[in-house]
């Protein structure tokens, strides 16, 4: 499957993290008759460009429904093997904006209508789900970054912590003296 030959490759771990964390490997490696999927998979290396800030805000359970849909917006529900990508060819991502793609003439540079450009170095993994094609760049849409929300989820702090604690001694000690008395 398409998910199979990430998770094989050392290059591209950090996809198959995010592919997990997205809870979208089961549905990549669906492998049904009428299934293809056309993956342009990010290296290890790709994801290396990116701020680390920016790939951990994306890590964080609120920004879920974003980690989806970039993870989508590297994928076209049909398969679609080198010798098929021809100049100017049009092809749709399964990203909720449906992003149109375009190909250089020698369809080796890969550039999303709202976003950044890829050069792909390697074609046609063949997948009996589809066809992965491997891309030096994560592909971004314009304005992307801008809609996450990187505010790390509230933690107690030790302070409250105690104070909770403390707060329930109390509690306990009055139920237990409220009890000795009306005994």
């Amino acid at each position: 499957t398409v998910v199979g030959i990430a998770t094989e490759s050392t290059d591209h771990t950090k996809l198959v993290e995010l592919l997990a964390a997205a809870e979208l490997v089961a549905t990549l490696s669906i492998d049904t008759v009428g299934t293809g999927y056309t993956v342009f998979a990010p290296t290890n290396a790709a994801f290396a460009k990116i701020d680390t800030a920016t790939l951990t805000c994306l890590a964080l359970a609120q920004n879920k429904d974003h980690l989806v849909n970039i993870l989508k917006y590297h994928v076209v529900g049909s398969t679609v093997v080198s010798g098929s990508l021809t100049d100017g060819m049009e092809i749709t991502s399964l990203d909720t904006t449906s992003t149109k793609y375009k190909f250089a003439s020698d369809g080796t540079t890969l550039t999303p209508m709202d976003g950044t450009a890829a050069k792909i170095t390697t074609t046609d993994l063949l997948a009996t789900n589809g066809v992965v094609h491997i891309i030096d760049t994560v592909l971004i849409p314009k304005g992307f970054v801008a809609k996450l929300n990187c505010t790390a989820p509230a933690t107690p702090t030790p302070a409250s912590a105690s104070s909770s604690s403390s707060s329930l001694a109390i509690v306990a000690f009055s139920a237990t003296a409220a009890i000795a008395i009306f005994f």
